[in-house]
């Protein structure tokens, strides 16, 4: 009998540990505000091309969506550029 509830007490302990984590770095992520990812630099994770439609960076380490101001531009992953805008949920950014 002890060691079936010595097993729910591990499971519910388990599951309040990995509920609490997650929502602690729900917020964490979270606390990263518009205003101040404008002007960052960021590094690119998937290559941006605006004609494939494709790319992804990461700055204040979250990860976003992106575009280059000039359609031609295309960055390569480990490109570092500067966030210029945002708009929608992509981030535009330029090589400086």
């Amino acid at each position: 009998m002890w060691g079936w509830i010595g097993c729910i007490l591990s499971a519910v302990l388990v599951s309040v540990c990995s509920v609490y984590i997650a929502v602690k770095n729900r917020n964490a992520a979270l606390n990263v505000s518009l205003d101040d990812i404008v002007g960052e630099k960021c590094t690119v994770i998937e290559t941006v091309d605006n004609y494939a439609g494709s790319g992804q960076v990461r700055v204040k380490g979250t990860e976003w969506s992106a575009r280059s101001v000039d359609d031609d531009d295309v960055f390569e992953a480990g490109t570092t550029l500067r966030v210029v805008a945002i708009e929608g949920v992509k981030l535009i950014c330029n090589k400086n």
